[in-house]
Order: C-alpha cells, then structure tokens, then sequence
C-alpha cells in the first residue's frame, strides 16, 4: 500500500505488519486504527483519537497478565503532569489468598478477596461487605440526581469499646439529614436524641 511500510509472510501470503504514515502500527490489520492496533480476524475498528492501544477480535478478547506467587500484576496510571503515582489495578498472588486490589490518589480503595469478601476502606474484610469507617463517616442512600436528597446512616464513637449509628433521615432539598434514631452508647436507643440516658429514651413533641 502507498505510504505504508508493511513486513510481508511470503509463504501465506498475509500482511503481518504496518505502519501507516501517521505512525499507526498495526499487527494483523493493514489500517490501524490506534497508535498500536492488534487484530485477529475482526473488521472494526474506531478513530477515537483518546485511544492508543486497540484490541480487535471476532471472538473472546483479554489482555493477559502472568506473574510468579508472592507478585501482583495489573495496570499503572500515572500523571505526567507531576510525575505521580496516582492509580492502580492489580491481582495480588498472595500465600494466604488471592486478592484484586483496586487504588485511587496513591490509597487502596477497594479490595476483593479469594474468599468473595469485599473491602471498601478496608483492607481485610471479614464478611462478604466491609466498610472501612471514621468518625461520623457511614452510608449514604440518594434519590435524586443532585445528591440534595438523602437518607444516611453514620458511625461514631467516643472510646475504643463504645460507639453508636445513627439513622438519618433527609426531607428538605439541600438541608442536612435529620437524626431520628440513634444506637449504641451503653446499648441504649434514643429516637430523637443521640444521647439516649435510658434502654429506650424518645423525646421531642407529638405531631
């Protein structure tokens, strides 16, 4: 092909590299359609110019990662603008058990172990959902697309052998969750307070 450079099989008569003149390489297509393009059979293709690298088959594709006991492999990304670590996707291959890391801002996220456990904050969970907290850190449940609407439940505790949740409840666009039951402190419930002094203590006004 004009403005190509292509190294030929001779022998079956295939194409089985290309370098168009944009500086596309190909192997196994003779249009690249990425920086590096590898192809097995397909006839697709994408000019998204986000794109580097293009994986193209008529059939199951991966990208396959293999690395000895006790090593993880996976993906980097980094920031050129400052020269930083910044993220990370790996499969540990760990003695104890395998595990897929998953890391943001240089921090592990999120974890999966062998055993289906999910880590989020975490780094050893011990059922099949843990979630790492601090203080009045917890969960927040949306139902609405500008995050002003929210039911929440928070942690808190103020020694290392007492800590309470509390139940939150959003009615107004924009306005902080309002307590409504609190559990924990001395095993007590408190709904509208949270400081329950009894086994049940309910206050506020009937309406």
């Amino acid at each position: 092909d004009s403005e190509k450079f292509q190294i030929r099989d001779t022998t079956n008569n295939a194409t089985r590299l290309t370098i168009d003149s944009s500086g596309n390489v190909g192997i196994g297509t003779t249009d690249p359609g990425q920086l590096l393009h590898l192809n097995d059979g397909s006839t697709v293709t994408t000019t998204d110019a986000n794109n580097m690298l293009l994986l193209t088959r008529n059939n199951h594709a991966y990208i396959m990662f293999s690395c000895p006991d006790g090593k993880d492999s996976g993906l980097h990304f980094h920031n050129t603008t400052d020269d930083s670590f910044v993220g990370r996707i790996a499969y540990d291959h760990n003695a104890s058990g395998d595990n897929m890391l998953f890391t943001v801002d240089s921090s592990e996220a999120m974890r999966i172990e062998a055993s289906g456990n999910v880590g989020l904050g975490t780094t050893v969970p011990q059922t099949k959902l843990a979630l790492g907290s601090s203080q009045g850190s917890g969960i927040d449940f949306l139902y609405d697309t500008t995050n002003n609407y929210k039911h929440q439940i928070k942690n808190y505790w103020n020694s290392n052998t007492d800590s309470r949740m509390d139940f939150n409840i959003g009615r107004t666009s924009g306005v902080t969750p309002v307590t409504i039951m609190s559990v924990g402190y001395g095993g007590n419930v408190g709904i509208g307070t949270t400081t329950p002094l009894a086994k049940l203590d309910i206050q506020g006004t009937q309406g």
